[in-house]
């Protein structure tokens, strides 16, 4: 067991581990966590099992429905809206969105490749704090006549969903020129270099989407990424560069 041989390797080396400082995190459905528990002790002490944990600043629960995580962000985001909010009377919209640029959006881009393809329910609560800021930055407080998702297309804005979209084609442009980590460039597939027959110019770029046996696992990398990357126009994935690819992306969507 891999938690055993780090036990010996931390023993070997007189290091001492904090067993009171580690956690255990079962991830599984709600009906297998109810009949399986996790027992790992390490230097003689239990390690406590957790219902979620944070990991480079990504909060992983024993469901991956990402949901504490949200609401992390939302904790975190809501002091800094509420002070542009009282900023609002004395700043003009471009000020108000390169601050919303600088101290918001990073909130939202950091790992949204990971829980950004969440259920709409778990969004909604974000969702919600990006069109109020919306409406800060434009002093549109019209709830009737103006929706949320149209005063961030007036901005030049991406919702949640949208911006997931895009940092996640980033991220699969990224892997097909081998600019990110070897284990994401390794996990897609071309069409072209499997399929022995020639294929369309259209279908040229696209990449193969496994087939999975579990809804949850449509949301890895390895799947979403493929659909994301082949519903893109052909002109987009034939960018030059990241910069082009940037570039072309958001003038087609805005």
């Amino acid at each position: 067991m891999a938690v055993n041989q780090a036990d010996k390797w931390y023993q070997e080396n007189r290091l001492n581990v904090n067993a009171g400082k580690c956690d255990t995190l079962l991830i599984a459905s709600h009906h297998r966590q109810s009949n399986h528990s996790l027992n790992i002790s390490i230097g003689g002490s239990t390690i406590n099992q957790s219902s979620s944990v944070k990991y480079l600043g990504i909060t992983v629960n024993n469901t991956l429905n990402w949901s504490p995580h949200i609401l992390n962000i939302c904790t975190k985001i809501r002091p800094i809206i509420s002070m542009i909010n009282r900023m609002r009377k004395w700043m003009p919209a471009p000020v108000l969105q390169t601050i919303y640029s600088t101290y918001v959006q990073p909130h939202f881009d950091y790992g949204i490749t990971i829980w950004g393809n969440s259920p709409d329910t778990h969004l909604y609560q974000l969702q919600r704090q990006q069109h109020f800021m919306a409406r800060i930055i434009t002093n549109n407080f019209d709830f009737i006549n103006h929706r949320g998702n149209q005063i961030l297309n007036e901005l030049g804005l991406y919702n949640i969903k949208q911006r997931y979209a895009y940092s996640l084609s980033c991220l699969t442009f990224k892997c097909l020129h081998n600019l990110a980590p070897v284990v994401l460039c390794d996990s897609l597939h071309k069409l072209s270099d499997v399929k022995e027959l020639p294929c369309r110019r259209n279908t040229l770029y696209n990449l193969i989407v496994p087939r999975t046996r579990t809804c949850k696992l449509n949301e890895a990398f390895f799947v979403s990424a493929p659909l994301a990357w082949n519903s893109l126009p052909l002109k987009l994935k034939m960018a030059d560069s990241l910069a082009c690819f940037k570039c072309h992306y958001k003038a087609m969507e805005l």
